[in-house]
């Protein structure tokens, strides 16, 4: 299985976290010359897009440290005092953020989570968690083996059963085998770059990437994130500009889809998909918790503000463990000027 982002629009071992200046090279962590090309425009290489992938790469930084920042002062802070009404404000935007995303709820009276919420937000901690220290040190926690970075799915190739295996010229890809003897590619795989892959959706003819509006994805038990050529043909912007946001103004309006945005999302799958569980694209559901099919009963997924706003009322443990939920908080966090828990931007008010 592989995530990724369109455009639309449990025990938990934690590990503290630090406000320290990221690092945020990106051919450190992505493995220039293994598993990224910079400066190639053949072998998915991005070298058309280098510049515009560093530049939002770094913003992402900044985006994963807000969220953390607000994840670390929820968890200690009670809401404040009616008399300090700008801290009470901004308690609450955050607060109110963490339930609309999440569908986590905040204790008012000690601050951090309430007990039916405790997994998931320590869960929600684990994953920020892990991309701000993947950021600060140019490399995963876990040793998951060397990230790679992609542009575009050209250079993938599929392989028939009868077809020499190119790992291993000295045998065809229908004698590997699984443990109980069965083939372990019955209908072949789909290759590039020492990857091999095959889903249920990919046939031989198509290799079920980078589907209609779809920005980038990530294959989480190979390391590698790839951006679609969707992602670069105007579909968004490259970084945001936090000082252009305006009251009523939606928190998807276009100037805040940007590949920032978009690395969060990958990189929740990234880190949440790993080394068991998942964090999917989760099946979306409308205001009373049914799911929601498209026109050839397909399962939609949860993209978009609606749709998470739909799964964290209805199913806090799934809207935890969806992709677009960790992009959307970070991008409100980053933004901290209005409370954007309804969706759309409200500057501040005396509140009771």
């Amino acid at each position: 299985m592989f995530g990724g982002r369109i455009l639309k629009k449990l025990a938990v071992c934690l590990t503290v976290i630090t406000a320290v200046e990221a690092a945020t090279d990106i051919g450190k962590f992505f493995n220039d010359g293994l598993r990224y090309w910079p400066n190639k425009d053949t072998d998915n290489g991005c070298k058309a897009h280098n510049e515009d992938l560093k530049d939002s790469y770094k913003e992402a930084s900044k985006l994963i440290d807000a969220a953390v920042d607000a994840i670390q002062y929820l968890k200690t802070t009670p809401r404040p005092n009616i008399l300090k009404q700008k801290d009470r404000w901004n308690w609450e935007r955050q607060a109110q953020s963490m339930f609309s995303f999440f569908g986590i709820k905040i204790s008012q009276k000690d601050g951090g989570p309430l007990p039916e919420s405790k997994n998931n937000f320590d869960y929600v901690e684990m994953i920020f968690s892990q991309m701000q220290h993947g950021m600060q040190h140019d490399a995963p926690k876990d040793p998951r083996g060397l990230a790679g970075l992609y542009c575009g799915t050209k250079a993938w190739k599929f392989y028939k059963p009868e077809d020499t295996d190119p790992l291993d010229p000295r045998r065809k890809i229908n004698e590997i085998k699984l443990g109980n003897g069965k083939p372990q590619w019955p209908k072949g795989f789909w290759y590039f770059n020492w990857n091999r892959i095959m889903t249920p959706d990919q046939t031989p003819e198509n290799n079920a990437f980078c589907g209609e509006r779809v920005l980038a994805f990530t294959v989480a038990s190979l390391n590698f994130i790839t951006f679609c050529d969707y992602a670069f043909s105007g579909s968004t912007v490259k970084t945001l500009n936090v000082d252009s946001a305006k009251e009523f103004e939606l928190l998807m309006e276009k100037e805040r889809n940007s590949l920032s945005l978009t690395w969060v999302h990958e990189f929740a799958h990234f880190y949440g998909s790993y080394p068991s569980g998942g964090l999917p694209d989760q099946p979306a559901v409308d205001k009373d918790g049914k799911p929601i099919k498209d026109d050839n009963g397909k399962a939609v997924k949860t993209y978009g503000v609606d749709l998470v706003f739909n799964l964290a009322k209805n199913d806090p443990d799934a809207a935890s463990r969806t992709a677009d939920a960790y992009a959307l908080f970070a991008l409100a966090m980053y933004h901290p000027k209005f409370n954007w828990a309804k969706g759309f931007a409200q500057a501040y008010s005396i509140i009771g």
